[in-house]
């Protein structure tokens, strides 16, 4: 019978020992892998070589711009162009049971044709853009594109 409980406390020991490997490890590689992130928790992110953000041939035109850059196009006289619209930033809170649509409202546009260097060409192309979205002459620019 004694040979039954030494060999059960041994084990039992064994046991233990592996119990506390087990959990000291788990504990370890927990550890390490909080220590590398960041404090809210996100992996952080080093980009050594310097790359691009995006590859270049990626488009970030969106909709509205490029809608507004093929009906310039068809206006005689402006060519190829290029257009870039800023949105207004939204600071009012918006409530969740608001039945309104939320729209954007278009802060100003810079459009660069290759007939702006033309006074006429360029007016046509301010007035366009003001009348289609009921924005001011001074939130406007053309500029002649670069050929």
């Amino acid at each position: 019978m004694n040979d039954k409980i030494s060999s059960f406390v041994k084990d039992k020991k064994k046991y233990y020992i592996l119990l506390i490997i087990v959990t000291l490890t788990a504990m370890f590689l927990l550890s390490s892998d909080v220590f590398s992130e960041d404090r809210d928790g996100r992996s952080q992110i080093v980009d050594l070589d310097g790359g691009e953000e995006f590859p270049v041939n990626v488009s970030l035109k969106t909709d509205e711009e490029l809608r507004l850059s093929k009906m310039l196009s068809e206006i005689a006289g402006v060519g190829k162009n290029h257009v870039m619209i800023t949105w207004q930033e939204r600071e009012e809170t918006v409530s969740v049971f608001s039945s309104e649509p939320q729209i954007r409202k278009i802060q100003g546009v810079i459009v660069a044709a290759e007939g702006a260097s033309n006074d006429v060409i360029k007016l046509a192309i301010t007035e366009a853009v003001t009348s289609i979205y009921g924005i001011p002459t001074s939130s406007v620019m053309v500029f002649q594109l670069e050929q």
